[in-house]
């Protein structure tokens, strides 16, 4: 049985103690919102209509975890089927690492891989997921014409049935990924060896809590912490908050002294502080259109989830030019 996947391998990238946690301690994760649940869905639903775009291929995915290795076995022997052109959710494994791969091409007499994001950018975790995926390819000797990331397209705009041609843009990323294969060897051992630990690797919370992605265990490495703490303001970026809180500034009143009265972080502080809220108005007037036109209707939405989370999270707001 595999010790890493690809989603264990980026949360052990972004942080080894929620690794570790993830692996060993899975109940103590905190639950999914609601927002989580759409994010995953939505990604779902993309790579779906990503098929299309690579239409007749053989899904590989499995039932159940027990059936990785039998799919691994099977999805090497379509490599070599002449009839079997296109996979969806290749399975592959290699040093007790499994990855599924979104969709694997034949390309001659080689193949072309395939990831799918339900995104409109490519960020640094893409890439890094990239890089291990061919690692795995590479490990288990298939041959690649290319990797490529798969993304959706901004500037598309659906006029009838939808066009998964436009709908999706991608980039090679192939010199980027044979480029990493050393490092990615690297932190597979490493992370591997994190595994393997008889206990939890010390980790203070920082950065990494929420860099790239919300933790999902910051539930249990945060309960000491106030849910009204000035941590979970946002117009102070995280490197700054966390320096000012090991260096002692630990209490929303310590760091009320240390900030100007007036600005943008008291509010927010004093928000959390009466359980109430904080207006930036300033960066709301500038979302209005330039020049004014004679009326702007504006339309609020509230968003039901805990006011420590709604602080972090992404905030929602529409203006309509009359």
């Amino acid at each position: 049985m595999h010790i890493l996947s690809k989603s264990t391998y980026i949360k052990g990238l972004q942080c080894e103690k929620a690794l570790y946690m993830q692996k060993k301690h899975p109940y103590l994760r905190d639950k999914l919102s609601i927002e989580q649940r759409a994010k995953f869905q939505r990604g779902t639903d993309v790579g779906v209509l990503a098929h299309e775009v690579f239409p007749g291929g053989i899904d590989m995915s499995p039932n159940s975890p027990s059936q990785f290795p039998k799919k691994a076995q099977e999805t090497m022997g379509n490599l070599n089927n002449p009839e079997v052109n296109v996979m969806y959710e290749a399975v592959f494994q290699y040093n007790d690492t499994l990855i599924m791969l979104d969709i694997l091409v034949r390309d001659g007499d080689k193949w072309l891989a395939v990831e799918v994001k339900s995104s409109l950018r490519l960020s640094d975790t893409y890439y890094n997921d990239a890089a291990l995926q061919y690692y795995v390819l590479h490990g288990c000797g298939v041959p690649l014409s290319d990797f490529r990331l798969m993304y959706l397209n901004g500037d598309y705009v659906k006029d009838g049935p939808v066009d998964v041609q436009q709908l999706f843009k991608m980039e090679s990323v192939m010199e980027y990924v044979v480029e990493r294969e050393k490092f990615v060897a690297e932190d597979v051992e490493r992370l591997k060896t994190v595994v393997a630990l008889p206990h939890s690797p010390v980790v203070n919370i920082g950065t990494q809590c929420h860099d790239p992605y919300p933790c999902d265990f910051q539930g249990h490495c945060w309960k000491l912490i106030p849910k009204n703490s000035f941590l979970f303001t946002t117009a102070m970026d995280d490197e700054a908050l966390f320096q000012c809180y090991f260096n002692g500034v630990n209490t929303n009143a310590k760091m009320l002294q240390q900030i100007e009265p007036d600005s943008e972080e008291a509010h927010q502080i004093e928000a959390l502080e009466t359980n109430s809220y904080y207006i930036d108005y300033k960066t709301l007037y500038s979302l209005a259109p330039q020049p004014k036109p004679k009326s702007i209707a504006y339309l609020n939405l509230l968003l039901n989830r805990p006011w420590h989370e709604a602080l972090r999270g992404d905030d929602f707001g529409f203006c309509v030019a009359r």
